[in-house]
């Protein structure tokens, strides 16, 4: 049974003063663990996640003391295991947070992924607590649509052979937000800068087994994540 809460908490993992709280949401989830890892991953601890109905949703949420950022975790759920109607609960899978804001560790294409019953958590990422960013002030738009020039960009290939930009920081966030680059953009009569995907994302099974991987990153695994690759 859940109980009824008042207030919407942030999904994913908080922090606070004395500690971490982890919120997921799941409307058909019986149960859900939270699994604490240590550094290399290895799974140290469970704490079950208490349910509760907050504007018509389920949120399920614990607090766990002393847990600060740089925190491994994942999410165990148990549930109904019905493919066909969307329904995937098996707690042998370790899930990532679906808000999680960043990731460490890559996704492995093995068959213990969909095998059910079978131990996932050598093959998939951890998430990790990190400090919410500071919120930015908006900016007013001082140009109309008729003066706009945007450029479209990918992280990873803008900067990969640019001279200018320091090796360490080529084909990275570093990268684009160096001197270098945003002096050219600039010169150009760039005013606004879109991003190919930058949220964390995986290369697809198909093009792993061809020894290929995905480039343009429209394939992510963690929305609120960025791409560790670029990082």
């Amino acid at each position: 049974m859940t109980t009824a809460r008042p207030d919407r908490l942030p999904l994913g993992a908080t922090l606070g003063p004395d500690g971490t709280t982890f919120v997921v949401s799941s409307g058909v989830a019986e149960a859900i663990d939270l699994c604490l890892c240590d550094e290399d991953g290895v799974e140290r601890d469970r704490v079950p996640l208490e349910p509760a109905t907050v504007e018509g949703m389920v949120e399920w949420s614990t607090t766990v003391a002393g847990a600060a950022a740089g925190q491994r975790y994942g999410f165990r759920v148990r549930g109904p295991g019905d493919p066909a109607n969307g329904h995937a609960c098996d707690p042998a899978k370790l899930l990532v947070d679906p808000a999680a804001r960043r990731l460490v560790g890559e996704l492995q294409w093995a068959p213990e992924l969909t095998t059910p019953g079978v131990d996932s958590a050598p093959f998939v990422p951890r998430s990790v607590v990190a400090a919410a960013p500071e919120p930015l002030a908006p900016v007013p738009r001082r140009r109309s649509w008729a003066e706009t020039v945007v450029y479209e960009a990918h992280v990873g290939h803008l900067t990969a052979r640019h001279p200018l930009v320091r090796r360490e920081h080529r084909g990275g966030y570093l990268g684009l937000a160096s001197p270098a680059v945003l002096d050219h953009l600039q010169r150009l009569g760039i005013t606004a800068l879109e991003l190919l995907p930058v949220q964390h994302f995986v290369s697809e099974a198909d093009l792993v087994a061809r020894g290929e991987r995905n480039v343009w990153g429209y394939n992510p695994l963690a929305w609120g994540a960025p791409h560790a690759g670029y990082a």
